[in-house]
C-alpha cells in the first residue's frame, strides 16, 4: 500500500497544479479529457463483420462495404481527436488507473530510423532530427514526467535503407528490396555514397558498428531530452531494442502462433490468418515477405512473448501514418492474450508542432487524474 501511495504523490507532484492554459485569444480553458469510444469502435466492427463476410465469399467482392466500414470508424474516431492528436485506441481512465494502483507501465514513442541519419557511423544528428522524431522526444519527455516510474521502452530501426521507391505499409518510406550489400562509402567531399554489390543475400544490412553506435546515439538523444533520467538503470528504467535483433523472436512468434492455427505459408512469405479478427479488415497480416525480410508487425509484435507482458500496460505514441500498422499489431496481440484495456495508443499529426503535441497530451492526462480524483 505504501508503494501505491508513493506513486501517487509522485505523479501528482510531477504534474502541474493547478493546471490551466492560456490559449491565444487570453482566455482561461481547462483541459479536457479525450472521449472513450472504445465500445462504439468494437460495435461498428462488430456490425461490418457480415457485410465483411461477402466481401470474402463473393466472386463479385462488394468494396462498398469496406469504404462504409472505414468510412464509419473514421466517423466515429473524430469524436477521440483533440486539437489533431488522435485518443480514439487509448482509455487514458484506464491506463491512469492501472499505474496508480501500482501495476507497470511502459511506454514507446522515440522510434529512430537509422535511415534518416548518419548510417555511416549511426549518429543521431541532434541538430537535425526529423519531425516525427523532435515531437516523439518532447512527447517522451512529457509522459516521463506525468508517469516517473514508467519504463521508457524505443524500438531502433537499424534494418531499412535510405531509399524511397517503395513505402512500407505503415505509410513511411522505407529501403529498396534488392538482392545485395549496401556498399557506403564517402566521396572526396564527404558525402555519403551508396552502391550495391549483387550478391545471393537475403537483405541488405548496416555494418555492425554503425548498428551499436545508433544505439548509443538513440540513448544519448533520450537523456538529452530527460526521457531517461541520471539515475535511470537499462532494463529496469529504459530498454532500447535494435530491430535487427528482433529476427530470432519473430520465429518464435510464428511458431507459437502455428501452434494455435494461425499461421499460413505461401513459399518464404508467412502471413497470420484468424476469421475472428476484431477487425474484420485484417483477417489476413503478411508477417514476412517472400526475400525474408520480416515485416514491422511481427518484429513488433515479438517483443510482447515474454509472459511478463501480461503483468504491464503499455502506451504506444506515434505519427497517424502508424494507424494501420498497429491495428494490425493489435490483431496479433489480442491472440497473445493481452487485454486492450491494458494496450493503448495515441497518434499525433507530425505537422504539428512538438510543443502542441506534448501539450495536447499532457492536458488530456490532467484532464483524466482530476475525474478520477473527483469520482
Amino acid at each position: 500500500m505504501q508503494e501505491v501511495e508513493t506513486k501517487q504523490q509522485k505523479s501528482v507532484e510531477a504534474m502541474p497544479k493547478p493546471f490551466v492554459v492560456r490559449y491565444n485569444e487570453g482566455e482561461p480553458r481547462k483541459p479536457r479529457a479525450p472521449k472513450d469510444i472504445k465500445e462504439k469502435r468494437l460495435g461498428i466492427m462488430g456490425k461490418a463483420k457480415e457485410k465483411i463476410e461477402e466481401f470474402f465469399s463473393s466472386s463479385e467482392p462488394k468494396k462498398e462495404s469496406i469504404k462504409s466500414l472505414v468510412h464509419d470508424l473514421n466517423d466515429i474516431e473524430k469524436e477521440s481527436i483533440i486539437e489533431g492528436v488522435d485518443f480514439s485506441r487509448a482509455q487514458l481512465g484506464d491506463l491512469w488507473r492501472d499505474y496508480q494502483s501500482g501495476r507497470p507501465v511502459d511506454f514507446e514513442t522515440f522510434q529512430p530510423y537509422l535511415e534518416d541519419y548518419n548510417i555511416l557511423t549511426g549518429e543521431i544528428w541532434a541538430d537535425k532530427l526529423i519531425p516525427s522524431d523532435k515531437i516523439s522526444l518532447a512527447v517522451g519527455k512529457t509522459v516521463r514526467k506525468i508517469l516517473p516510474d514508467s519504463r521508457v521502452v524505443a524500438l531502433c530501426d537499424d534494418e531499412h535503407l535510405p531509399f524511397s521507391d517503395y513505402t512500407e505499409p505503415n505509410g513511411r518510406p522505407a529501403g529498396v528490396e534488392r538482392l545485395g550489400v549496401a556498399n557506403v562509402t564517402k566521396d572526396k567531399h564527404g558525402e555519403i555514397k551508396i552502391g550495391w554489390e549483387e550478391q545471393e543475400v537475403k537483405s541488405a544490412v548496416y555494418s555492425p558498428e554503425a548498428k551499436n553506435n545508433f544505439l548509443v546515439s538513440a540513448e544519448a538523444i533520450m537523456r538529452k531530452h530527460e526521457m531517461i533520467y541520471p539515475n535511470d538503470e537499462p532494463s529496469k528504467n529504459y530498454l532500447l531494442i535494435s530491430e535487427s535483433s528482433k529476427a530470432a523472436d519473430a520465429e518464435k512468434l510464428v511458431a507459437l502462433l502455428a501452434e494455435q492455427g494461425f499461421i499460413r505459408r505461401q513459399g518464404e512469405k508467412i502471413y497470420f490468418v484468424n476469421p475472428a479478427a476484431e477487425n474484420p479488415l485484417y483477417r489476413e497480416i503478411e508477417l514476412r515477405r517472400n526475400n525474408g525480410h520480416w515485416r514491422c508487425e511481427a518484429l513488433d509484435a515479438s517483443s510482447f512473448l515474454k509472459p511478463e507482458n501480461l503483468d504491464i500496460t503499455h502506451l504506444v505514441v506515434l505519427p497517424n501514418y502508424y494507424k494501420k500498422q498497429q491495428d494490425r499489431v493489435w490483431e496479433i496481440l489480442r491472440v497473445l492474450g493481452i487485454d486492450s484495456s491494458h494496450y493503448h495508443n495515441i497518434f499525433y499529426d507530425e505537422k504539428m508542432s512538438p510543443a502542441e503535441v506534448a501539450r495536447v497530451i499532457e492536458e488530456a492526462f490532467v484532464a483524466v487524474a482530476e475525474m478520477e480524483e473527483a469520482a
